[in-house]
């Protein structure tokens, strides 16, 4: 269900998620070392979450950000060429 959004050429999906994820990710581990509480144990999750984000947007990016060449009707040019 999740995946409806997630088509070729939705580039601003993958900036979303990208931007949005790390934010989250960093901000909670920025705050944790400021305030002294660095227990590896408890700083694991935020650790494997935001490699796992990284990886994901890392393997997910050609999907995402390219784009199919348009013609000049609109119409993708990856279909048959004589087809009008």
């Amino acid at each position: 269900m999740c995946f409806r959004g997630f088509r070729r050429g939705h580039w601003w999906l993958w900036w979303a998620l990208l931007s949005a994820g790390s934010i989250a990710y960093l901000a909670t581990i920025i705050v944790h070392w400021q305030v002294g509480y660095t227990s590896l144990k408890h700083l694991i999750p935020a650790y494997a979450g935001l490699g796992i984000l990284w990886a994901g947007c890392a393997l997910s990016r050609e999907q995402l950000c390219w784009q199919d060449v348009l013609d000049l009707d609109g119409r993708t040019g990856a279909s048959d060429p004589n087809n009008t």
